[in-house]
């Protein structure tokens, strides 16, 4: 996945519901606590471990008999709902050093 977590995000219980929280450093990019469901908390989970999609799949399909596509697509939908709200941030992409010829 190409994201990573915003620093100073947490994930917490409350009343039995899984919620990302925006801590005091992140108050200028993220200002709103975020419920998630079951497939945020998979997809969340898989951000924050660094999973590779393929990792995140496998954990959708014990759920359900649904194409990767569509899986692929829910995945996407909400990782944009998250960068949207500011709780992910797109990973940098890695810098090559090209030497002079």
């Amino acid at each position: 996945m190409n994201y990573t977590a915003r620093p100073g995000i947490v994930t917490a219980q409350l009343c039995g519901m899984n919620v990302l929280i925006p801590s005091r450093i992140t108050g200028d990019a993220c200002k709103t606590i975020l419920p998630l469901t079951l497939m945020g908390a998979i997809v969340w989970t898989g951000i924050q471990k660094d999973y590779p999609i393929e990792k995140v799949l496998e954990a959708f399909r014990i759920f359900s008999k649904k194409p990767d596509e569509e899986f692929i697509e829910k995945i996407d939908s909400f990782c944009e709902k998250l960068y949207q709200k500011g709780f992910i941030i797109p990973k940098e992409a890695p810098t090559v050093e090209v030497s002079p010829s």
